[in-house]
């Protein structure tokens, strides 16, 4: 059943005895810190969650190549499902830390030349 819609308009209420009242001040909130307000880093907020996955995969996977259960190779060539499997993070966090392990490992080989 479709309920009928009426084109007239709203009724008006009446005003409450005693009229209406004033509402109460409120109070301001702090606004949050404009950069320049900010006089120290320090001061500034903190942004984001801290990358605690991240860091456990990098150390997982800076074990694991320090003990020679993977070499740099096998890391490279290794597709990211495996890693995610391997390492239980997602395929985006895998994927940043192999990048920079194996970007890491460059820099280093190439600082031997």
């Amino acid at each position: 059943m479709r309920r009928k819609i009426s084109n007239a308009p709203a009724p008006i209420r009446p005003l409450p005895p005693g009229g209406y009242t004033e509402l109460p001040e409120r109070e301001a909130k702090p606004r949050a810190a404009n950069r320049q307000d900010l006089k120290t880093p320090a001061q500034a907020r903190k942004r984001g969650p801290k990358a605690v996955v991240s860091k456990s995969v990098e150390d997982a996977m800076t074990k694991d190549l320090q003990q020679k259960k993977i070499t740099m190779g096998k890391l490279r060539d290794m597709p990211e499902e495996a890693l995610v499997a391997e390492y239980g993070a997602s395929r985006d966090t895998v994927r940043k830390v192999r990048n920079k392990i194996l970007s890491e490992f460059v820099d280093i080989s190439n600082s031997d030349k």
